[in-house]
């Protein structure tokens, strides 16, 4: 017998907050959780130009994952790069 678990993955909001903060403290050991937890749920806070998108993963109606993808622009050598910089953690 085959036990299938849908993932659905949806926009997260301000009420993901606590889930999201949950997934990134069991992802790092010791006091980096802290950190990095906190900086994943101040990227839903965060008014960027073009904007950071945030998704959630659930299965069974729990939070079982998180990604970020938050502008990046570097310039080296007088050449200028934009891109989408990931955060992922499930």
């Amino acid at each position: 017998m085959v036990i299938q678990k849908i993932m659905r993955v949806r926009i997260a909001t301000s009420l993901d907050r606590d889930d999201i903060r949950a997934v990134h403290l069991s992802a790092f050991a010791g006091g980096e959780s802290e950190r990095v937890s906190e900086l994943a749920v101040s990227l839903l806070s965060e008014e960027t130009a073009p904007r950071t998108i945030s998704l959630v993963a659930e299965t069974g109606g729990a939070v079982v994952g998180h990604v970020a993808l938050s502008p990046v622009t570097a310039t080296t050598e007088g050449i200028t790069y934009q891109n989408n910089l990931r955060h992922v953690f499930m």
